[in-house]
């Protein structure tokens, strides 16, 4: 696995086998959990928006719409992820 001298070569098998079955393991549960990088970020966006609903004192206007605003914008990148689906 080293090299010649004692020097460890970055590339090895081992460590590039490691890090392809990282990757992969990643990708496998992102894939079971989400699926899809527009549903992925479009629930993020809407949990963090949330989040700075319940935490920013300016926004305590809205905090009674907080669970109307997950639910809509949730719904929302469900809805562009499955029309962009069914397009193409």
């Amino acid at each position: 696995m080293g090299r010649p001298g004692g020097r460890h070569d970055a590339n090895s098998f081992g460590e590039v086998a490691e890090v392809n079955f990282l990757t992969r393991a990643f990708n496998e549960v992102f894939n079971f959990f989400c699926g899809d990088w527009r549903i992925f970020w479009g629930v993020a966006f809407s949990i963090l928006l949330v989040w700075l609903i319940e935490h920013v004192q300016a926004l305590a206007g809205f905090r009674a719409a907080a669970g109307i605003v997950l639910m809509v914008g949730v719904s929302l990148s469900l809805i562009v992820a499955l029309r962009r689906e069914t397009a193409g």
